[in-house]
């Protein structure tokens, strides 16, 4: 019978022990957010919210659209309710100065269907947000910082063009058209680097993330071998 630590047991982990039981308990619950139109597909992995409801086993979609104050520390300035009848709405936000829980609340408050909450910096794994489920009604996922800017400088409060998958899905991925670092086309003549996981990025992008932040890619964070 596995037995719960206590308090004090859980206060004397060390911080690297902590980190190690969270990303232990979130890696089972990873699922993937796609943005996508005619010209490019980004797909990322995210973290669903501890509070609050599931995404359904079919996934949502709906338009996204950047919070505003970016933050959603204070009420989110543009509605959700704005859009076609039965189409959902997502709201991007970033991390910082207020909780998960708040952030999420406020999209709430403001009509929209999801929250995609992105990290205001750059690490290896994502955190599983934690707060109170009561009177939450829409579901909250949390997605890297380069995620965040990808969906935020692509996102173009289209119908459909955002889906919240409950589930990985090992075809999805390959991000097409344009590099997921520095976030520009891809032009005839570009070296591309191709990391096992199967996204490509351009080879000095990623090369210089890879010497900077760590062996794993920058969108699914599976790690990357030195061959």
């Amino acid at each position: 019978m596995r037995r719960r630590a206590s308090d004090s047991q859980v206060h004397a982990m060390s911080p690297r022990v902590v980190l190690l039981f969270l990303a232990a308990a979130l890696r089972p619950c990873a699922a993937l957010v796609r943005l996508h139109s005619n010209s490019f597909s980004f797909t990322f992995l995210d973290a669903p919210a501890r509070f609050g409801p599931r995404v359904g086993s079919d996934g949502i979609c709906g338009s996204l659209r950047a919070a505003e104050p970016a933050e959603a520390c204070e009420p989110i300035k543009d509605s959700g309710g704005r859009r076609g009848a039965g189409r959902k709405a997502f709201v991007l936000i970033a991390r910082g100065n207020c909780s998960f829980e708040g952030k999420v609340r406020a999209a709430q408050k403001a009509g929209f269907d999801a929250a995609v909450v992105y990290d205001d910096e750059e690490k290896a794994s994502l955190y599983s947000m934690v707060g109170d489920s009561e009177g939450i009604h829409i579901p909250a996922i949390f997605v890297s910082k380069m995620a965040g800017e990808t969906l935020k400088k692509f996102a173009r409060g289209e119908d459909d063009e955002c889906c919240i998958n409950s589930s990985m899905d090992e075809t999805a991925g390959t991000v097409l058209e344009a590099c997921a670092i520095c976030l520009e086309d891809y032009n005839n003549g570009d070296m591309l680097r191709h990391l096992p996981c199967k996204h490509e990025f351009h080879k000095i992008c990623i090369d210089s993330w890879l010497t900077k932040w760590g062996t794993f890619c920058p969108i699914c964070k599976l790690e990357v071998t030195s061959s």
